[in-house]
């Protein structure tokens, strides 16, 4: 996965919240784009450049996207106006498809990206839902299924810095749970056995990835970490941080030496983090932590930095991140990594 570069924040980041840093960038972005194609001006100043703020700019590409653009203007922003919660997932979106996805080069992720375009869709019928407004939430569900051809019940709960990376075909039912910084490809399904009712639906974690065509059935639990191969079949769990594939699916290695990204839990020096897979650790600056990287590394070499998200929080408040850490003992500053 090659490293995808983010503008640094500015040395005043503390005054900025970053979705006001990200919206400026997409702007600029916007901005360049309309001198260097003047076929686009018109189309990049009305749906970006003219807009004093993301949830704007959001709300009048989505309104136009699903029709009905005035009611569906009003109905969008005033959603995302009333909860700064929506706002920093739509950014961890935006990021989660700059960072994650190689094609995603500038602004046209919100332009142009159906699945975080149907996702944000989807959050805000969440909102709806919850509110009690089920009526003109499942109408908006309606639509975007007939416009995206992805099918999320509005019921479904999602987490944030997700992607659904060409998102066609995509149907996650109605009790359906999807953690933090999940990638799903298309074609995928989160359904029911349609054999009970209730509580039917899976459970997805943090940080997992599920390949095209693959099916997940039922309320079965797929913990963090796990990688689901295209066009697998999932009738049971899958344990945290190992590759599963097949119909039925199989865990790689075998349920009893199955391939496990990074063994965290058994981390005891820096030897045992250089066979690993993969490993999630803080980049350290003095005593702040400026990125979140994951390392992959292959046979003892790196392989590739993946720059995850900038934080800038003091090491006391380490505690406080919602972010699985692999931190080894010994290692500091990145400089008993090897060498690439």
């Amino acid at each position: 996965m090659p490293v995808q570069e983010l503008p640094p924040l500015p040395s005043n980041a503390g005054e900025i919240d970053e979705e006001t840093w990200v919206w400026t960038q997409i702007k600029a972005e916007a901005q360049r784009g309309a001198k260097s194609e003047p076929a686009l001006a018109s189309y990049l100043y009305s749906t970006i450049v003219s807009h004093s703020s993301l949830s704007r700019s959001l709300s009048f590409h989505l309104g136009n996207k699903l029709c009905s653009s005035t009611l569906l203007y009003d109905l969008f922003l005033n959603t995302f106006s009333s909860d700064s919660s929506l706002r920093s997932t739509t950014v961890a979106d935006l990021r989660a498809a700059r960072i994650c996805d190689p094609a995603c080069l500038s602004s046209h992720c919100l332009l142009n990206y159906k699945g975080f375009l149907t996702l944000q869709a989807h959050r805000v019928a969440h909102k709806l839902w919850i509110q009690n407004r089920k009526p003109i939430s499942l109408a908006l569900h309606s639509r975007v299924s007939d416009v995206f051809s992805v099918d999320i019940h509005p019921a479904a709960r999602i987490g944030k810095g997700v992607l659904l990376e060409h998102a066609t075909g995509l149907v996650i039912g109605e009790t359906a749970v999807v953690g933090n910084n999940v990638s799903i490809l298309h074609h995928v399904t989160l359904e029911g056995t349609g054999n009970v009712g209730g509580n039917r639906h899976p459970k997805i974690g943090d940080g997992v990835l599920i390949g095209a065509g693959a099916m997940v059935l039922g309320h079965v639990k797929i913990w963090e970490g796990v990688k689901i191969g295209a066009g697998s079949v999932v009738l049971i769990d899958m344990p945290p941080w190992t590759t599963a594939m097949g119909n039925p699916v199989r865990l790689v290695g075998g349920k009893e030496q199955s391939k496990r990204f990074c063994p965290w839990s058994s981390v005891e020096d820096d030897t045992v983090v250089l066979n690993c897979r993969v490993c999630i650790i803080p980049l350290l600056t003095e005593h702040r932590i400026s990125w979140i990287v994951s390392v992959i590394v292959l046979e003892g070499r790196v392989a590739s930095l993946v720059y995850l998200m900038h934080v800038g929080v003091e090491l006391n408040v380490l505690q406080d991140l919602d972010l699985l850490i692999c931190w080894p003992r010994g290692l500091s500053y990145m400089d008993r990594m090897p060498n690439v």
